[in-house]
């Protein structure tokens, strides 16, 4: 039988930010605020709900050291207790009748006995850049920061993220030989850049520029060349695409719960991201404006119809489970339209 639970002997005294290199469950343990203790408590609550049969793979899930693994199951979770409050039934991963080995998240059976495939998904805040990667290489910068010089400070622009967790010491090794090099160039001015070198650690490359100290640690700052930030929309129809299509030809709806890292995502931009982009137009000597929407959503011109709605939430967490937006958006030409008692009883959840 698992069982979550937290060690009351890992409550610190006194809260203090996430490390890079502590998991988001051990974060959670150790902070002793009000805020953290009703985290605890719900997250508890969601996974004594949880089906006995699947505690041990989402215990798993929610103690890992990749912090994307413990969202999503905080995600699913909070979806199987939200609907399961609302009176329906959950059969985590089930077999589909197409013959196809992968299995959807949840087989859902509303009160009225409609039944329909949820599949959750997190969508991230940045197009190019991979966030277990970013990950690695924020954990590195944070030991870096623990480290001190006398004389110099450093910038670093990551040239290629690595496939595995660079060492901070094999760095620092090379930045202390660096750094006597640099010693006898003896400029004084504060903040003034004194070289550049790029490092190299298996597929991780870096360029350092090391300036005369400007701030107290040994990190001043640090990006990712090349990185390209983009609109909320983007990582959205990017998971639903990935996931569109991944089950084949199914039996009855499908719903795809997309979870955004954007705290700011609306319903505007949500219709936008599914329907299509707001357009006016006009014509020369007539007074009315025609607004429509241009073909670039996701179910944009008939594509997509296997799915039949996306339930869309603003970066929900284990901290917001029950203040994140979140609105349910239909698909009117799906291979299988969803009944609207259906979507008037999902639509009311967390209301």
């Amino acid at each position: 039988m698992s069982q979550l639970c937290f060690d009351a002997k890992k409550i610190s005294a006194v809260g203090s930010p996430k490390e890079a290199q502590e998991s988001m469950f051990e974060f959670l343990e150790r902070c002793p605020d009000a805020r953290f203790d009703s985290a605890r408590n719900s997250l508890i609550e969601l996974f004594n709900r949880y089906p006995e049969s699947e505690k041990a793979e989402m215990l798993t899930r929610i103690m890992a050291r990749n912090d994307r693994q413990f969202k999503s199951a905080v995600f699913e979770l909070f979806l199987y207790g939200a609907l399961s409050g609302q009176g329906f039934t959950l059969e985590p991963h089930p077999l589909l009748s197409n013959g196809s080995e992968k299995k959807p998240d949840f087989l859902v059976t509303a009160p009225s006995g409609e039944s329909f495939y949820l599949e959750a998904v997190l969508a991230g805040v940045d197009g190019d850049v991979d966030p277990i990667k970013l990950e690695m290489v924020s954990q590195f910068v944070n030991r870096l920061k623990k480290q001190h010089h006398e004389q110099f400070s450093l910038f670093l622009l990551v040239k290629k993220l690595p496939s595995r967790q660079p060492s901070a010491n094999k760095l620092m090794a090379f930045i202390r030989d660096w750094f006597c090099s640099l010693v006898n160039k003896g400029v004084t001015e504060e903040g003034a850049v004194l070289g550049e070198i790029d490092y190299k650690d298996g597929d991780f490359e870096v360029e350092l520029t090391a300036t005369s100290k400007k701030n107290e640690g040994l990190i001043n700052g640090w990006r990712v060349d090349g990185a390209r930030f983009v609109k909320p929309a983007f990582p959205v129809t990017k998971a639903l695409k990935a996931k569109a299509a991944k089950y084949g030809e199914l039996d009855r709806p499908f719903v795809i719960a997309v979870n955004s890292d954007w705290s700011c995502f609306d319903g505007v931009q949500a219709e936008a991201a599914l329907y299509g982009s707001l357009q006016a137009s006009f014509f020369v000597g007539e007074e009315d404006i025609n607004v429509s929407r241009k073909p670039d959503g996701f179910w944009s011109e008939g594509h997509y119809s296997r799915v039949s709605a996306v339930w869309l939430f603003a970066s929900l967490d284990v901290f917001t489970l029950n203040t994140s937006r979140h609105g349910f958006y239909t698909n009117e030409h799906a291979d299988f339209v969803l009944n609207e008692g259906v979507v008037a009883a999902r639509s009311s959840v967390g209301r």
